[in-house]
């Protein structure tokens, strides 16, 4: 009776996070590159306080959806993490028997 030999399927499957890096990776470009800078030579041409408002609001947008990803990614971590833990609480077990059923196969011999 060996229990090392059960094989499990991985919970999260490759395609899975190459898809949530990409888009992450995707929006975070998105919203530096097209807004940001944009508003930014708006106000520093102009001076005008509309443009200035406007350079705050995207810039206060765009540091909101950062914390958003850094708190998606936060809890992310967190279920990796249980994740992790469960796995190898599972291996502790499947060890420990291993290690009685030799034991036990040692004195019988």
């Amino acid at each position: 009776m060996n229990c090392s030999s059960n094989k499990k399927k991985p919970v999260f499957s490759l395609w899975v996070v190459l898809t949530g890096v990409v888009g992450v990776v995707g929006l975070v470009g998105l919203l530096y590159f097209c807004r940001v800078p944009r508003n930014f030579n708006q106000c520093q041409t102009t001076g005008n306080d509309k443009d200035k408002n406007r350079f705050d609001a995207s810039v206060a947008f765009t540091n909101n959806i950062v914390g958003g990803i850094g708190t998606i990614a936060t809890v992310a971590g967190g279920v990796v993490l249980y994740l992790n833990f469960r796995e190898a609480t599972e291996n502790t077990r499947i060890a420990t028997e291993n290690t009685r059923i030799a034991t036990e196969n040692t004195r019988i011999a």
